[in-house]
Formats: structure tokens, C-alpha cells, sequence
């Protein structure tokens, strides 16, 4: 959380502007579930049944301030939840609470326009108190593989260089991918990350998925977060999943995603619905095994990779005809400081397995504004 206090200033800019991978086996070795349902809705045999893992929670302590954190271990590494009383209010909160909470700093009322976006965004923010258990699905999003990325990558040589990545994007209609080969999973994800830019690096990265047409993987508008490709959830027989969260985005919500290195290997992550107000702030200490990667940060649309029950590689998910989508104020931590996308180095990805393109990211605008389109799922 280091960094909360550029990305204030940074946000209310916005605000007043406006790894090898082995073969791929069979998809009917992927559990059949019916598709449109919440995983947290499901019952403890049905998630065993379609391959998640249950992590219970490990421990809850009270806040100095009544508020309560609630702490998971997860495959050696661990996830903390600070969740406020319930007589918490954004706008009147100290500095230490708004850290505590993971809101960005507030401008002081005298800042005019720049306090009034911020009461905007936040006042009515609605922190939400994890579930008993979390729960991870079959897929994974995974590190750039030369062909499942679309939108854009700022990079540096340096593997400690950026510490940040935040962005607003448009939830993605569900509408279901028009192809069927291949794994005949229709599912998206949508993310801002850091690290990854090759299979070689770890990437840890938070954000949505939609899309869906088998709830095995997701609901579509699924909260997530993860730590790829070495750090991944790993269960006895070596299945790899991400990590979900209970909440949804309706399509056309704004959402906000960020991560954060504080340090060793400990993460700030947090996921935002702007539009109902939902928002987790979660701190993540990833598994020993997990290296931080620095040298890249991303704003991306995948197609994530599918495992079965059993652990093997099925493939990637078919694109879901998501149209386009609009990423707003993308922006990018380096030590102290936070500044939008085209401050530094960057380039845009394209979604191109064959020789169709079948997602590209857009021109790179005012405010570092984007917008991904969709062109096909197969070719």
C-alpha cells in the first residue's frame, strides 16, 4: 500500500477529467457443471466434483479500530482481508483507516474539484467481509504466451522496476464464444497485472471473467486474483487454479483493478465494483516459490488456460464475443510515483494464435484510455 498516496493524485486527475506448457489433452476430461451459477452458490460436493479447492478460513483478529481481518492459507502463502466497522464512512475516516481499508488518501474539502470526485467514487463504497471459505476453479490466467493477450504491456529491463498497475475497465457483455473446438469452453478474462510479459516470469493480477458457459471455471462476472504461473493453487494431483472471490460485475458496470508490491513477496490487491459499490482490499504474501517480476505491467483481455480435475493442460478457453471494451486511466507505479501508461515504455498486444487477429488493443489516448476489440475466435 506504498503507493496510495501517488495513486490519489493520479486517480482524482481521472476523476475530474472525466513456462512451457505441455500438450493439450482431451476436453471431455473437464467436469461437466451447469454453466451460470455463482461457484460459492454450489455445494461443497459439487465444487469437489468440478475441481475447486476449498480453503477455509484461518483466523480472524479484531482491528485496533473494531474492524476485523480475516486471514486464508493458501498452498504455503497467505491472504488477508481487513474489512472496517460497521459504522465505517470513507468520507469521514482518518488517513490510517483509509490505508488500513485500502482507499486511496483523501484530498482535503478545500481541494475543491479534486475532493469532490473523490467523494464521489467512494463514498459509498461497501467493503465486503470475505466468505468462511475461499474457493479456487480450473483456470488459470496465465503469463503472455505469445497469443492469448490482447490490450497493452509497459516494460522496462529492470525486474524491480514497476510496483503498481491500476485501471477502470467496462465489464464485458456475456455473450458466449461463437466457436465450440477446441476445449468448448467460452470464457474471457479481464485484468491489470504485474510481471509475466514471458512464460519465464511470475505475474500476480487481479480482475473479472466473463462469458462463461460452464460454471466448473466461473460465474460470468466472477471477482478473481492470482499468482502465475509457478505460485498457482496446486492440489495433490497438480491441478492449477485461480483464486475466487463471491462478488459479480454486471455487464456495462465500471470496475477497477489494482495490484501492488509492497515487498518480499507481499501484494496489495484490490477489485472494485464502481457501480454497486462492492470492493475486497486484500493483502497476499504469494508462495515462497513465487519471484516478484517487476519488469512489466499489463492491462489485458485473455483467453485463460484450462486444466482438469486431474491436473492437465486442456487447452485455452474459446474468445466470448465481448465487442470492445474501454479501459480508462491505466496506470503504472515505479518506486514513489504513479503515472499514466504512455509515460513509459509500452506496446500494444495482439490476440493472434492463427492468422486472424481475434483481439486487438486500441490506439493509446488522453489519460491512457483504450479500447480492446474483438475481431473473431477462430482463423
Amino acid at each position: 500500500m506504498s503507493l496510495r498516496s501517488s495513486w490519489s493524485a493520479l486517480l482524482v486527475c481521472a476523476l475530474v477529467a472525466t513456462v512451457s506448457i505441455v500438450a493439450p489433452a482431451s476436453a471431455s476430461e473437464q467436469p461437466s457443471c451447469a454453466s451460470g451459477t455463482n461457484p460459492y452458490d454450489a455445494s461443497n460436493v459439487t465444487l469437489s466434483n468440478c475441481g475447486y479447492l476449498i480453503h477455509p478460513l484461518s483466523s480472524k483478529t479484531t482491528l485496533p479500530d473494531g474492524g476485523s481481518s480475516y486471514t486464508y492459507d493458501i498452498n504455503g502463502g497467505s491472504v488477508t482481508f481487513n474489512v472496517p466497522p460497521k459504522d465505517f464512512s470513507p468520507v469521514d475516516a482518518n488517513s490510517t483507516q483509509l490505508n488500513t481499508y485500502g482507499l486511496p488518501p483523501r484530498p482535503d474539502a478545500s481541494a475543491g474539484l479534486s475532493y469532490s470526485a473523490w467523494v464521489t467514487k467512494y463514498e459509498n463504497v461497501d467493503i465486503q467481509t470475505p466468505p468462511p471459505s475461499l474457493i479456487s476453479a480450473p483456470i488459470v490466467s496465465t503469463p503472455l504466451i505469445s497469443h492469448n493477450w490482447s490490450g497493452y504491456i509497459a516494460t522496462n529491463s529492470s525486474s524491480t522496476y514497476f510496483n503498481f498497475a491500476n485501471t477502470e475497465y467496462v465489464q464485458p457483455s456475456n455473450a458466449i464464444s461463437a466457436c465450440t473446438g477446441g476445449t468448448g469452453i467460452s470464457v474471457g478474462s479481464i485484468w491489470a497485472g504485474l510481471g509475466g510479459d514471458t512464460p519465464a516470469k511470475d505475474l500476480a493480477q487481479d480482475g473479472t471473467y466473463f462469458g462463461s458457459n460452464d460454471s466448473s471455471l466461473a460465474a460470468d462476472g466472477q471477482f478473481w486474483f492470482e499468482f502465475a504461473p509457478d505460485a498457482v493453487d496446486i492440489d495433490s494431483s497438480g491441478s492449477q487454479l485461480s483464486d475466487l472471490l463471491p462478488d459479480v460485475a454486471d455487464p456495462g458496470d465500471i470496475v477497477e483493478a489494482s495490484v501492488s508490491y509492497n515487498s518480499g513477496v507481499n501484494y496489495s490487491l484490490d477489485l472494485y465494483d464502481v457501480t454497486n459499490g462492492d470492493y475486497y482490499d486484500l493483502t497476499a504474501n504469494a508462495p515462497a516459490h513465487f519471484t516478484p517480476d517487476g519488469s512489466s505491467a499489463e492491462f489485458i483481455i485473455e483467453t485463460p488456460a484450462i486444466y482438469s480435475t486431474s491436473g492437465t493442460f486442456l487447452g485455452y478457453s474459446n474468445l466470448p464475443d465481448f465487442d470492445s471494451d474501454n479501459f480508462n486511466y491505466a496506470s503504472v507505479g515505479h518506486s514513489t510515483s504513479i503515472a499514466y501508461l504512455s509515460t513509459y515504455s509500452h506496446q500494444s498486444v495482439t490476440m493472434e494464435p492463427g492468422s486472424t487477429p481475434y483481439a486487438t488493443g486500441g490506439s493509446l489516448g488522453n489519460d491512457s484510455v483504450f479500447t480492446d476489440t474483438y475481431h473473431a475466435c477462430s482463423g
